[in-house]
């Protein structure tokens, strides 16, 4: 019984460290977010987007899916629908606000699972 009690214990704190980091950004920062169409780019809106390493991604999902080393942008449409973009340029340093920011001094592309292709940048541009 004892033995049930303490797995018991660290499966819900396991629970609550794998939700606690899914709630939880790397980074998240202000952008203007616009994706490709056959005529070239739609019109820009500004977005909160999630900032994550694949490192942070795979942890917060329990998977190996996402690339390591590689940054991702987490653009939330409702509560349960997200598109994970993949980055062409890595934030340096981790997806930290410092490393985000400076990767998007210039405007930051990436392509997500469905094969669309989106622009980042800060609402400066």
């Amino acid at each position: 019984m004892k033995f049930r009690l303490t797995i018991g214990f660290v499966l819900l704190a396991l629970f609550l460290c794998i939700g606690s980091i899914a709630a939880e950004a790397a980074c998240t920062v202000v952008c203007n977010v616009e994706y490709a169409v056959n005529y070239g780019w739609s019109e820009k809106f500004k977005r909160e987007i999630d900032f994550y390493t694949g490192q942070e991604l795979n942890e917060a999902t329990n998977s190996y899916s996402y690339e390591y080393f590689v940054t991702y942008a987490l653009i939330w449409f409702d509560q349960d629908q997200v598109a994970i973009v993949k980055l062409s340029r890595n934030a340096i340093g981790g997806a930290d606000e410092l490393s985000v920011e400076s990767l998007l001094i210039s405007p930051v592309e990436g392509v997500d699972k469905s094969g669309r292709t989106w622009r980042f940048s800060t609402p400066l541009y």
